[in-house]
Formats: C-alpha cells, sequence, structure tokens
C-alpha cells in the first residue's frame, strides 16, 4: 500500500470522533441510567468515596471531574459523559490500531502494497463505525458503568504496542523513539489493571506480540537488562500508585463508601476482592471472587449463544466479517494472527463460555437480569473484534483486487466507500434502539415514587443493586428525601454510615443474615417505622416476614413491615410501572428486559399479599401489571389462576397482630424439651426478633450453639446479651469458657 499522508489519517479520525461523540451525547442517558453499578459509580465518584472491590480509583476520580463540567443537566447526565468521551476516543485507538495492521500486512506483500493508499483509512473507519455502533458497546457510551474506562485503556494499549511492533519489525537497528513506545505499552498495561481487573483478558496477546518482537528482531540485545528493567518497575509502580488513593477516599468516610479497614491488610483485601469470595446463605453457594469451578458442560452450553449475543450486538455482517478475518489473517502473516487470535478470543469467547450462561426456566425471572450483568464483561472482546472486522474487510478487498478485471478497480474505492456507508448506517438502524438512552428515566422515577410517600425518618431497607444504588443516588446526590434512613443489605456499602448512625442497629459486627434481621427488629423494637423495597424469599422466611413474627403489607412501591396489619389498606396506583411498560426497548437489553422481570416479580408478591388479606380487586390489579410486564411467569400465571376461588390466608387478615415474644419462648423451650434442637433455635431467634433485648431467648440460642460448637456465633451471642446486660456474671463465664 502506497504511503499516506498522516494529516489525511488525522482528519478521517478526528471525524470519526466527532460523529461518534455526537451520537453518543444525543443518546446519552439524561438520568441516572440504573443500569447494573452505574449509579453507585456516579454517587460514589460525586462524593469522592471508594467504590466496591476493587475500589476503581481512576474511574472515581475522572467522574468527579465530569461532575463538575459548567454545563446544563443533572450530575447523573455529566457522569454518562464520561462514557460517551471514553467510548469515542476507543473507536478513535481503533481506527489507528487497524491502519497500522493494515501497514504491518501490506509491508511484505508487494500485491498489497499496490493497492490504492486510501483503503486502509477506509476500511479502518468502516471497521471502527461498525464498533461504534454495535449494540453493548453503544448502549454503555451512555452509561457510567466502568467497562467504557477500560475499553479505552484496552484500545490504547493495543495502539501503542502495535505502534511499537510496526518500529521493531521496520529497523533491523534500535529505531529512533520506539523505546518510548515500549515503555508507554508497559505503563498502560499496569494502569489498566488498576480499573476492570478484566483488563488481564489482553495479556496474553500483548504478551506474545512483546517477547515475538523482543527475539525476533534482536530487541533483548539491543535494550539490555537495564532498559528492560525499567518498564517492569514502571509497570508495577502504575499499577501501585492510582490504588494507594483507596487510602484517602477510603478515608473521607462519605455516607456511600465502600468500608475497609484503613490497613494494608484492609486496602489488599478490597483490590483483590476478598469479600467476594465466602459462603452466600440466601443462595446456600460458596464462591471465589474470581475462579469457579470447572464445568465443561456448561462452557459447551455457553459457546453458541456467545455467537448468538455477537450477532445482536453487531449483526451478521459484523460477525462474518471478523470471523472471516480471523480466518485470512493466518493464511498471510502467522505471528500477526498468533497476538491478534489470542487478543479476540481470550478477551472475548474465552471469559463469556468461562462465565457461562445462567439457565432459563419458566419459574426463574433471573435469566435475563444475570445475562445483562454478565454481558459488561464482554465489552473488553467486543472492543477487540472491530480489529477482526477491520482485517475481515481488509482481506475481502485484498481477495477481490486480485480477481477484478483491472479496468474496474478503479470503481474500488468508491464502491467501498457507498458499501461502508451501507453497512454502518445498518448497524446504526439496527441498534439504535438499544443505544438511545436519552428517554431512560426509569431508575429516577422509580426513586421518587419510593421516597417521596414514605413518612418521616423512616427506615428502609433495599436488597436488590437496582433498587439500592438508585435510593442512594436520589438521597446522596440530588438531595431527596435525606431524612429516611436507607439501608442496604450490603453492610459494606454504607459501612461508614451506619457508624455515624449506631442508633439504627441493636447488634454489631454482624454479617449477613444476621445484619439484615438486626435492622429490621431493632428498629420495629424501637417504634420506628420501617419499609423495605424488595421481598426476597431467604430473607421473608429467615426474618419470618410471613406473619412468623413480622408480616408485610403493600405500600406503593414498598412494602411495610409491621407487628399489627392495620384495619384497613389502601389501594395504590404504579406509574413507574405504566411507564416501564411504554419503553421501546429491545430483547436484546437484557438489562432492561430484567427491569421488566424484576418488577414483574414486585407486583407479583404484592398481589399474593393482597390476596392473603382478602383484598381480590388491589389483588388483580397489580397481578395484571405483572403479567403485562412478563407474560410467562409461572408465579404469577398461578396466582391468577387461583385468584378467583381464593378466600384468603387465615392466619394474614387485617387487623391481626404478632404473637408476643414470650410465645415464642415458650415454644422454643418445648422443643427444647423434646431434644429438637434446630426447629429451637429457629423459633427462639423469632423471639430475638420481637424483643432484641431479651436474655433468656438469646442465651439459649448460644447455648445451643456451643453444643453444636458453632463456637464464633455463639460468641456474637453472648456478646450481644452483655450489651444489653453488660453486668450479667453468668453470660461474662460462659463467653470465657468458649473455646477460642
Amino acid at each position: 500500500m502506497n504511503q499516506t499522508k498522516p494529516s489525511l489519517v488525522l482528519k478521517v479520525g478526528l471525524c470519526i470522533l466527532i460523529i461518534t461523540l455526537g451520537v453518543y451525547i444525543f443518546s446519552a442517558c439524561r438520568h441516572n441510567p440504573g443500569y447494573a453499578d452505574s449509579d453507585e459509580m456516579i454517587t460514589i465518584g460525586y462524593l469522592l468515596g471508594a467504590a466496591h472491590p476493587s475500589g476503581y480509583p481512576l474511574q472515581i476520580w475522572l467522574t468527579k471531574l465530569f461532575t463538575m463540567l459548567p454545563i446544563p443537566g443533572t450530575i447523573a447526565f455529566r457522569a454518562n459523559l464520561m462514557n460517551s468521551v471514553l467510548h469515542s476516543l476507543t473507536v478513535f485507538f481503533i481506527y489507528l490500531s487497524g491502519i497500522l495492521l493494515i501497514k504491518l500486512f501490506t509491508k511484505n506483500s508487494e500485491k498489497e502494497k499496490n493497492l490504492d493508499s486510501h483503503l486502509g483509512i477506509i476500511i479502518s473507519a468502516i471497521g471502527a463505525l461498525l464498533l461504534a455502533f454495535s449494540g453493548l458497546f453503544w448502549m454503555y457510551s451512555g452509561v457510567a458503568e466502568v467497562n467504557a474506562l477500560n475499553d479505552f485503556f484496552a484500545a490504547l494499549t493495543i495502539l501503542v504496542s502495535l505502534r511499537w511492533y510496526l518500529l521493531v519489525s521496520t529497523h533491523q537497528q534500535y529505531g529512533k523513539g520506539e523505546y518510548k513506545w515500549f515503555i508507554l505499552t508497559w505503563c498502560l498495561a499496569g494502569l489498566g489493571m488498576t480499573h476492570v481487573h478484566t483488563y488481564i483478558l489482553l495479556y496474553p496477546g500483548l504478551g506474545i506480540m512483546l517477547l515475538y518482537g523482543l527475539i525476533k528482531y534482536s530487541r533483548f540485545k539491543l535494550y539490555g537488562w537495564v532498559r528492560l528493567l525499567i518498564p517492569l518497575i514502571l509497570f508495577v509502580s502504575c499499577f501501585i500508585i492510582p490504588n494507594l488513593t483507596l487510602f484517602y477516599l477510603n478515608g473521607k468516610q462519605e455516607n456511600v463508601s465502600w468500608y475497609f479497614e484503613q490497613s494494608i491488610n484492609g486496602w489488599y483485601g478490597h483490590l483483590i476482592r476478598k469479600v467476594y469470595s465466602g459462603y452466600i446463605p440466601e443462595k446456600d453457594l460458596h464462591v471465589n471472587s474470581y475462579i469457579a469451578k470447572i464445568d465443561f458442560e456448561r462452557y459447551v452450553k455457553a459457546f453458541p449463544f456467545y455467537w448468538e449475543f455477537m450477532v445482536e450486538h453487531f449483526s451478521i455482517f459484523g460477525v462474518l466479517f471478523g470471523l472471516f478475518g480471523m480466518c485470512w489473517i493466518w493464511l498471510k502473516r502467522k505471528d500477526l494472527a498468533l497476538i491478534l487470535s489470542t487478543l479476540v478470543f481470550v478477551s472475548g469467547l474465552f471469559i463469556a463460555v468461562y462465565m457461562g450462561v445462567p439457565d432459563k426456566t419458566a419459574a426463574s425471572l433471573e435469566y435475563r437480569s444475570l445475562i445483562g450483568i454478565s454481558q459488561r464483561q464482554y465489552l473488553i472482546g467486543e472492543t477487540v473484534w472491530g480489529l477482526a472486522i477491520i482485517i475481515g474487510i481488509w482481506g475481502a478487498i485484498s481477495m477481490l483486487n486480485e480477481y477484478i478485471h483491472k479496468n474496474y478497480k478503479r470503481y474500488l474505492k468508491s464502491s467501498l466507500i457507498i458499501l461502508g456507508l451501507i453497512l454502518v448506517l445498518y448497524q446504526f438502524s439496527y441498534n439504535f434502539k438499544m443505544g438511545y438512552e436519552a428517554n431512560n428515566t426509569h431508575a429516577w422515577d422509580y426513586a421518587q415514587a419510593v421516597l417521596k410517600p414514605l413518612p418521616k425518618d423512616a427506615v428502609l431497607m433495599c436488597f436488590a443493586d437496582f433498587s439500592c444504588f438508585s435510593l442512594m443516588y436520589a438521597q446522596e446526590v440530588e438531595g431527596l428525601r435525606t431524612d429516611v434512613k436507607l439501608v442496604s443489605k450490603n453492610l459494606y456499602i454504607k459501612g461508614y454510615w451506619l457508624r455515624k448512625n449506631p442508633e439504627l442497629r441493636g447488634l454489631e459486627d454482624t454479617d449477613n443474615p444476621y445484619f439484615s434481621a438486626d435492622i429490621v427488629s431493632w428498629n420495629l423494637f424501637n417504634k420506628h417505622r420501617v419499609f423495605t423495597t424488595d421481598s426476597v424469599g431467604y430473607y421473608v422466611s429467615y426474618i419470618g416476614l410471613e406473619g412468623n413474627p413480622f408480616f408485610i403489607i403493600p405500600n406503593g412501591y414498598t412494602f411495610e413491615i409491621v407487628k399489627k396489619i392495620p384495619d384497613q389498606i389502601p389501594s395504590f396506583d404504579y406509574p413507574v410501572t405504566e411507564k416501564l411498560l411504554t419503553y421501546n426497548r429491545p430483547a436484546k437489553d437484557y438489562w432492561f428486559a430484567g427491569q421488566r422481570d424484576y418488577f414483574s416479580n414486585y407486583h407479583t408478591i404484592n398481589s399474593l399479599v393482597y390476596s392473603y388479606l382478602g383484598l381480590k380487586t388491589d389483588a388483580m390489579k397489580t397481578l395484571k401489571l405483572a403479567l403485562a410486564l412478563t407474560p410467562d411467569y409461572q408465579s404469577a400465571l398461578g396466582i391468577y389462576q387461583d385468584l378467583p376461588g381464593y378466600t384468603g390466608n387465615p392466619n394474614y387478615r387485617l387487623g391481626q397482630e404478632s404473637s408476643p415474644s414470650a410465645y415464642y419462648l415458650e415454644q422454643g423451650k418445648l422443643l427444647l424439651n423434646d431434644k429438637q434442637y434446630d426447629p429451637a433455635y429457629k423459633v427462639l431467634q423469632k423471639a430475638t426478633f420481637l424483643d432484641p433485648t431479651d436474655i433468656e431467648s438469646r442465651s439459649l440460642m448460644a447455648d445451643l450453639l456451643t453444643i453444636g460448637k458453632y463456637y464464633t456465633a455463639a460468641r456474637m451471642e453472648y456478646k450481644n446479651i452483655l450489651r444489653f446486660h453488660p453486668d450479667n456474671a453468668d453470660i461474662k463465664n460462659k463467653l470465657d469458657l468458649l473455646p477460642k
């Protein structure tokens, strides 16, 4: 390929940057998006706190800068614009990387050297724009999530490393300026790992490129050990220095800031996501934050789904061009083939197959939400897929150039421009509904619908990321109903706030499920009105929200937790749900589809409670909304079928009151006399929920835990007693006798 003026390359690149940035700003979400962790990242970035592990310090600092922009709109909109800028730059870097790849191909090929020099620019522009308007990439260009910065680092690292590889493969001697590209590659590799840890998926491909370049072109000898050691030091420094700022962010102790111990051990545990390894009680599951159990059946099942998702995001044309490129490259340059194949398939196919695809069952509504959450991890691979598309188009044009008559070759460039425009416009229209987020006010509407009707100083428990993060944003950023005491099931995300408000907890230093039960029971015991945004099956059963010992009653978009059901319960309207039904989002937007499922589940539970109470009209009203959102939800269909003949739950009636704590204590003692220890423990626990200061029930529980050799839990219960009864000598003695 003949040489092209650098100015033309940059002019076209600038046009791409302006076009994509303009589209992304136009389509960006104007409010808090509610997608995955987006509202958390906006809130914590605005406050300058520490985000969930691994902390994401660069994201936090950048978010803060963008929220300070002197432009009209909400704080959330300014934060969302950060992703618009980052993804526009990512597309620009992929375009430049495509040009470098084509140069690497053509420098040893006489046939391809004779191709029009403008073709490489045109093809790279087409491939970059197909990436820009692919569904998932476009959608996250207007949503303040962590993956746009990850994609930015990925694209920039690949660009810089390709620049170094081109220089060393062109100059046998130590070329001018090549070493700075080598150093910059290592610095970016360190910075990238500071952010999302899926960035490590680029390391195999980058490692092959660097190692091959060092060996093949004798750079080990030319650089020497000192010049090779400097990049390693910079790599480690670029990883550690940004992460050290977590000490400052953590030390600010903002209301929404993930709590970790302000020490080297606490900091290190935060970086390696230690808290995500362990036991999840509500799922009865042991997990590891990085390594999942090997399951080949899951991998095989996920393989076709990955390609189905790729077609949904890139269209069939984007996938076919990418696959053709990955095949064609092996015929032309084995070194580049190995590098690009490793980059593409490790960051894309490998991680998608490794994560697997959740089971789709008629009884479960988690399927679409889980896909929506997991697909964020596809983004780095889809970014690199843009290069595969560029190579695929270049390969097709190269082959076409060999076979068409020379009289028609002069039309090749104009034909390619027309074809490229058609492909890009098709991609744009194919994914517009997924990429356009400007009318998405769902999370903001929900937060208002939840917070505004609550009584002053209410305590509100939230269990899901969507509900918790959207409400945190509304309170901490927009200042909406800050009197409401919002408590997340996750005791880390508002850990500092909880320490500033110790009156909300009866117990200290307890993890779930004790923590959530403590918040509910302690505040009810102290005559506070307590509400919950979600009715999670495990916690409903554990805390006893089905009338054993507490009740939940509908309250619009929340449930109130009570000891006595009122004599009358009002009817409610559901404007957020009605509006959700009007959003014209495609099915391939799994996160938004998951929101329909989330609200369908809420309305199904709402209808169930109404039916318990014998309020069939209200039950049917909310049940119809559940089925409008998710017509095939089996639980809702079952209630719909049974509701006409259902006469209500005799243990869940208007005006009904919980049994007193003493009742549960006596029932527990009877079970103990029969040596039914497990049932006795559960009944005694209900007694402590009704009266957290009940020394006898809690002491019996601690004794049972000691008999079962659950010494840590027993120690916790004895300490709980001493908190309320600090002079109890018998309990002190029992605590001292526990094995350490």
